[in-house]
């Protein structure tokens, strides 16, 4: 699979351009964004989330930081969890696990975006497997979310050590 069939027919029906990059083989969007050569802030990273009544909601954030949950639910005036890998299947059943496109209005899931991907010239997204992102103009991703809720949900960088990671224990 080069692209999730959802994905490509909502992208389609929208006349919107985007050109396909393969990469080797990954199982993480750091990894993805490694073997195919192209910077970790402009890989936009999906993060499915639900609060108490069951509501879903993809948050989305460069690859190189993680979610702030925090800043989220601040954000949306809601409280809401990580939802966990094992319901993301009926979700996204035509996506590979742990590659979910970052669109998820294509799959009638509610959105929230951190603003600073608008910042960059191109956008990248999983395409639904593990060996192919897509390549999206700003202008165009920007169209596409131009309905969608922005604000400031990044956390801390990936690969940032946590605060316990950074005390010196051995003295």
């Amino acid at each position: 699979m080069a692209i999730a069939i959802t994905l490509e027919q909502y992208l389609s029906d929208r006349h919107v351009p985007f050109d396909t990059i393969d990469h080797k083989m990954t199982q993480s969007a750091l990894d993805s964004c490694a073997t195919a050569h192209i910077p970790n802030y402009k890989l936009a990273k999906a993060v499915i989330l639900y609060n108490s009544r069951g509501d879903l909601l993809m948050a989305v954030v460069p690859a190189a930081n993680r979610l702030s949950i925090m800043e989220l639910n601040r954000h949306m005036g809601e409280d809401y969890k990580l939802m966990s890998e094992s319901h993301l299947y009926s979700l996204f059943p035509d996506c590979e696990e742990g590659a979910i496109p970052s669109l998820g209005i294509a799959y009638s899931i509610p959105m929230v975006v951190d603003y600073t991907l608008f910042d960059n010239d191109e956008v990248f997204i999983e395409a639904g497997d593990h060996r192919h992102l897509l390549r999206i103009d700003r202008a165009e991703y920007m169209n596409l979310l131009s309905h969608v809720p922005q604000g400031d949900l990044c956390g801390a960088a990936i690969g940032s050590p946590k605060f316990v990671d950074s005390v010196v224990r051995d003295w």
